[in-house]
């Protein structure tokens, strides 16, 4: 990894208050699971090094894979390298995370019902992909609304 690229993980990880984003999982309840030496599953809050270093290995990750969009968890990660910030006529490579807590879908039912099913259908792959089960729950929920409106 180039030293330009570890000096903008770095920089995106001082940038963030991780404060809030630990209070955000107390708050909310999102523990993890963690297997202990004795091979116990053990339940408790990421310590806030634990969110950096997680965050860290998804940075990594896209910068190593080139990733444009990484979703996961509650993470969102948009990256650009030189090579491509240079076609779209800026200078130097773009690294962002965005700590997201929640998302949403909408659809404009106004769009023929085929086409909107065929784009909630990607979105539902990529959601099992990402193995967002919740979010697939809804767009299969919104899959079968359009269809049942289609029959009425």
């Amino acid at each position: 990894m180039k030293q330009t690229e570890e000096k903008l993980i770095q920089d995106v990880i001082k940038s963030l208050n991780w404060n809030r984003i630990s209070y955000f999982h107390r708050v909310f309840g999102i523990k993890w699971q963690f297997q202990e030496k004795e091979g116990a599953i053990e339940e408790r809050f990421p310590t806030t090094s634990d969110l950096k270093e997680e965050l860290k290995t998804l940075l990594n990750y896209v910068i190593s894979k080139n990733t444009p969009v990484l979703e996961y968890g509650s993470w969102i990660i948009f990256w650009t390298n030189e090579e491509t910030s240079r076609k779209q006529g800026s200078e130097g490579a773009r690294l962002e995370a965005i700590f997201s807590l929640e998302n949403a879908i909408s659809i404009d039912s106004s769009t023929e019902d085929k086409n909107a099913i065929e784009d909630i259908r990607f979105s539902l792959e990529e959601a099992i992909a990402r193995e967002d089960y919740e979010k697939a729950a809804k767009l299969r929920d919104r899959i079968a609304a359009i269809e049942k409106r289609k029959k009425i």
